[in-house]
């Protein structure tokens, strides 16, 4: 590729030169020097006069032929974005007077929302835990029930013995500094693992208040570490929960619980603090939530509330009116 003056490499060069940014400066040369080669593939010249005549279908074409090398969607955003400055750049230097790349749809992340579990599904599948022989069952059935009522795998591990109140039916939440109530499932699980632990600990030689973490690690190791304090990680959450149930996480669980409270009509501020999040997270928890939007359907839309809807909701068969399309 020539570097005279007048190449799109010299451009690149000198735009480059004014990001501050070291990361920056670094990931928008690499997209940049792709770019590049690909004006110089498709228009047979690296010259900077044929990169300010490219317009929007231009850059769209560019942008797919990105795709077709496998890159990710946060890849090709960048790439996107690399090339929106760069032209900005040679808007500054008087090259050009239109960005195309404003021309392009926006490249927003498809939303992609997954079905979570019924309560059907849940309950059965809490029911038989012991049956599904985990490593330890009752500790990963109170590590299941919490997250089912919301807990973050973060506040999960974080909570100690002394946080939990079994009469109350409540636990401490330590990213939001408050505690949660918890049902009465959760509570007589956490009530048998809280015995399970005492024993296990002092099976092994460990007086029940040598760590104050409430869920332990198997192995009973780095108990006198003290920033971990034998506490489990992450990974053994997820583990513990695929173990149970192939194929769920805790997430799941968690948007399980705010659907399933929507369902029941639950106001989404008290679903919000009970997951823990923002009110306007719960806003795509309530597109989840098929069975509250459709009674709000039945109860408030004109064709839900007419005599005959009431019928059909009743098991009865309404007669339709015949066609009067004459095909002749």
């Amino acid at each position: 590729m020539n570097t005279d003056a007048n190449s799109i490499q010299t451009y690149i060069d000198g735009f480059s030169k004014g990001l501050k940014n070291a990361q920056t400066r670094r990931q928008y040369r690499q997209d940049l020097e792709v770019f590049a080669g690909w004006v110089a593939r498709v228009k047979k010249s690296n010259a900077i006069e044929v990169v300010a005549l490219l317009k929007p279908k231009d850059i769209k074409a560019y942008l797919q032929y990105r795709a077709s090398c496998k890159a990710g969607h946060s890849v090709l955003r960048k790439a996107r974005s690399a090339t929106k400055a760069f032209y900005k750049h040679l808007g500054d230097q008087r090259l050009i007077t239109d960005n195309p790349v404003d021309g392009l749809e926006s490249m927003k992340q498809p939303v992609h929302l997954h079905r979570p579990p019924s309560v059907s599904d849940v309950n059965r599948t809490l029911d038989q835990v012991r049956d599904l022989h985990p490593f330890w069952p009752a500790r990963d059935q109170a590590i299941f029930e919490l997250c089912y009522e919301g807990l973050a795998e973060a506040d999960l591990i974080a909570l100690n013995v002394a946080e939990i109140d079994l009469a109350e039916g409540a636990v401490w939440r330590h990213s939001k500094r408050m505690m949660i109530p918890i049902g009465p499932m959760a509570t007589q699980s956490l009530a048998i693992w809280v015995k399970e632990r005492a024993a296990r600990l002092r099976q092994n030689g460990l007086e029940p208040d040598c760590t104050p973490a409430l869920f332990i690690g198997s192995s009973l190791q780095r108990l006198d570490d003290p920033k971990i304090q034998g506490r489990i990680e992450p990974r053994t959450v997820c583990h513990v929960i695929k173990r149970i149930r192939p194929g769920w996480s805790a997430r799941l669980l968690r948007d399980a619980c705010g659907v399933h409270m929507l369902d029941n009509e639950a106001p989404p501020i008290s679903v919000a603090i009970q997951l823990g999040v923002e009110v306007g997270v719960v806003a795509r928890l309530l597109k989840m939530a098929t069975k509250r939007r459709g009674e709000t359907v039945t109860k408030t839309h004109p064709r839900a509330t007419v005599s005959a809807w009431d019928q059909v909701l009743e098991g009865e068969q309404i007669p339709l009116l015949g066609s009067s399309f004459d095909p002749a």
